[in-house]
């Protein structure tokens, strides 16, 4: 953000100043060789931006955990450009699988939320009972196992079910893939800068149908009529076993196909 606020000319919000400073230990914790590569990624994007958008800009802001979308750095002023960064990895959510029905906007407590969270429910009682006294997950593989095959059987039935009825896969699109921004992801070989990699999600193609597919191992294959697939694995969020209410899960999403996306590298001289 430094790198671009200087190169573009423009101050930057109180939050970037506040969030800059929590973050430093982090940074500075980093190898000399890392700090260099990430700095040195910093202009490469820096570079891409103001030949492909500009200098018409007036401020740079930052997103924090309560901001709504995918962007971490928003780039204000004539135009608006909004980026996730990312470091040697391509995540896009890590949605809880009992909020289903909110990934695609539908209200909760509604007829289908209710339905979905009573199987849900469901499942998480069998699981209970062949887990036992256990106290952790890794104890019980095999339920563990069990559960999650439930779980993404759940979902998958529960798209399936909303998204063509209801006419929702561009709102499940929007919610793990998002919309309007641009993710630049740092490629590090060790801790040196192989590239960066610069996806216009500004400019990606919009489903009209998506289906869901459950898979062995707790796999949740979601195709979109774009072309675009993604893979959500299920795992736990905590390593212990709630005894009620919902038991501690989340997604893993990862894109796997995207055709149609506008991608450039860009290579360290």
């Amino acid at each position: 953000m430094e790198t671009l606020a200087t190169g573009l000319g423009v101050p930057v919000t109180s939050r970037v100043v506040r969030q800059a400073r929590r973050d430093a230990p982090k940074i500075l914790g980093l190898s000399s060789q890392t700090q260099r590569s990430l700095r040195q990624a910093s202009g490469l994007v820096c570079a891409w931006h103001i030949a492909t958008f500009g200098r018409k800009f007036s401020r740079i802001d930052r997103s924090d955990d309560s901001s709504p979308g995918t962007a971490d750095v928003i780039c204000e002023g004539a135009t608006r450009v909004s980026y996730s960064l990312k470091l040697n990895h391509n995540a896009t959510k890590h949605p809880r699988p009992h909020s289903l029905a909110q990934w695609v906007e539908l209200a909760k407590n509604c007829k289908e939320d209710l339905d979905h969270r009573k199987q849900l429910a469901d499942a998480s009682k069998m699981f209970r009972a062949r887990a036992g006294s256990a106290t952790k997950f890794e104890d019980v593989k095999i339920p563990t196992k069990k559960l999650y095959d439930s779980v993404v059987v759940i979902c998958a039935g529960s798209l399936n079910d909303w998204c063509p009825r209801l006419s929702l896969a561009d709102e499940l699109f929007t919610f793990l893939v998002g919309e309007g921004f641009v993710k630049a992801i740092t490629e590090l070989n060790g801790a040196k800068l192989r590239q960066v990699r610069i996806h216009r999600y500004d400019r990606t193609p919009r489903p009209s149908a998506v289906v869901a597919v459950a898979q062995p191992n707790g796999h949740l294959l979601l195709q979109f009529s774009n072309g675009w697939e993604l893979d959500l694995r299920l795992h736990t969020a905590s390593s212990r076993i709630a005894r009620s209410g919902q038991l501690s899960l989340k997604f893993d999403s990862q894109v796997v196909k995207s055709p149609g996306l506008p991608t450039m590298v860009l290579k360290p001289v």
